[in-house]
């Protein structure tokens, strides 16, 4: 049984649906989600301003035209390749249909997309930051000091993001009210914008062993993802790419095991993350 048109919007709009919630905490990093045409393992190029601070005019010595390449790149490779699948009877699917194509592309979308996170956020550790601060979300005045953390590490505050494990994010919850951010909309998406002059702050459950959060440049993360399209030209009964609005791409296949009489309903992320700026993330302990 074949997905038809319906089944194949409804399975799109589900899974980006609930990618959302998992991919809106890595929407904020500048450079993030875009798709690259190549292999598995090529690389996105990602541009990274290292500039010093103006100074006074001076015909000689600071001139208009004595400027230096101060726009460097780096690399993200397309390196990490998830994948999730599962199968469901001919007798099954004839009596579950479209409820069965929509749910479980819900799922799959939940299930790469918190492994997304996983990675992403794992990779702001000891090893590759060394910069850290003791926090802990006591009061309000605690949760505002983060302010002087990101100044007196260089850290534009209206571009930093405050990434939070569950208790202590759930701590500043029970700190936040309408007033202090506007609307309610952070009690869904889990991301609270503009919160003491933070660009967001966000909450993770992946963060390394020690770190009960981290104070990071949205410009010091690169995400880049691309649709892995089959080889093989209809090899499969239907393949499709699912790009949500940030341009985040998961693919779709569907095929049969033909022995067994069984659909198999597959999802994939080909993908990779970068620290470009270690030196712009703070670990909180």
């Amino acid at each position: 049984m074949a997905f038809n048109e319906l089944q194949q919007k409804a399975i799109s709009e589900y899974a980006v649906f609930a990618a959302h919630k998992n991919l809106a905490k890595l929407q904020l990093f500048s450079h993030t989600f875009t798709e690259l045409e190549g292999r598995p393992g090529e690389s996105i190029a990602i541009p990274v301003y290292d500039l010093s601070s103006a100074a006074a005019f001076d015909a000689d010595s600071n001139n208009y035209g004595s400027g230096t390449n101060g726009v460097g790149g780096m690399l993200i490779s397309l390196d990490q390749h998830l994948v999730k699948s599962v199968a469901i009877t001919d007798k099954d699917l004839a009596f579950t249909g479209i409820n069965w194509a929509r749910d479980t592309a819900s799922a799959l979308a939940e299930s790469l997309t918190r492994s997304i996170n996983s990675y992403t956020f794992g990779l702001i550790n000891q090893t590759n930051c060394e910069l850290s601060a003791s926090f802990s979300a006591t009061a309000k005045s605690a949760v505002a000091d983060l302010y002087a953390v990101a100044e007196a590490n260089d850290i534009p505050v209206d571009k930093a993001i405050v990434v939070l494990n569950p208790t202590q994010f759930a701590k500043v919850l029970a700190l936040v009210d309408y007033s202090m951010v506007g609307n309610s909309d952070y009690i869904t998406t889990g991301v609270i914008n503009n919160l003491f002059g933070f660009k967001a702050f966000v909450c993770s459950s992946n963060l390394p062993a020690g770190n009960v959060g981290c104070i990071i440049l949205d410009e010091a993360m690169g995400i880049a993802s691309k649709y892995l399209a089959p080889m093989t030209p209809d090899a499969y009964p239907e393949s499709w790419a699912m790009t949500d609005e940030s341009g985040f791409t998961l693919g779709a296949r569907r095929f049969m095991d033909l022995n067994k009489g069984s659909n198999i309903f597959a999802m994939d992320c080909l993908f990779g993350a970068k620290l470009l700026q270690p030196n712009k993330v703070v670990r909180l302990i």
